[in-house]
């Protein structure tokens, strides 16, 4: 009987062992998933600089950009630009990172039959961000290039026309 019992008794402590020993393996196992979530989204949250109001004025009309945080992945924000009083160009912009990947989503209401276009992040540096999408007629490249905290430049460009094109929109902050 005193045997039966101490089998008894090692095969539960065994078994505890076991699955306290596959408990921490889950556990451990959740927490990396944490941490490789929490990587994923380091390219946007490179980007916090863009959170606010930016303004460009040249002599023959102004443009404005706004942004703000939607959530730890995903920036929202809406451009458009003025001539005299009128608005000549409207577009809702989402920065979106999804896995590795970093994307650019804008919609123009008077292009592209009002749908979404994505560009893809393809190279950036601390002050750099280059999305591109080749399969768009123009343009194919949008640029953000912070020079300051309160100052940055954004650029679209690409073929139109047969030839290359770069429009500038030197921005300050604004908000």
């Amino acid at each position: 009987m005193k045997t039966k019992f101490t089998f008894f008794a090692s095969a539960i402590v065994l078994l505890m062992a076991v699955s306290c020993n596959s408990f921490k393996k889950d556990e451990t196992k959740e927490l990396l998933s944490e941490e490789e979530t929490t990587d994923k989204y380091n390219q946007i949250k490179e980007m916090d600089w863009l959170i606010g109001e930016w303004q460009s004025h040249s002599s023959s009309n102004n443009t404005t950009e706004v942004w703000k945080k939607a959530d730890d992945s995903t920036f929202v924000g809406y451009g458009y630009t003025l001539k005299d009083r009128d608005t000549i160009s409207f577009e809702d912009i989402v920065l979106d990172q999804r896995g590795d990947s970093l994307h650019y989503i804008v919609t123009t209401r008077y292009q592209n039959d009002a749908k979404p276009v994505s560009f893809t992040l393809k190279s950036f540096t601390a002050n750099k961000y280059i999305f591109e999408n080749l399969k768009h007629d123009f343009p194919t490249r949008i640029t953000y290039h912070k020079i300051s905290e309160d100052s940055i430049k954004a650029e679209i460009s690409g073929i139109s026309n047969g030839e290359t094109a770069i429009v500038e929109f030197p921005m300050v902050r604004k908000k």
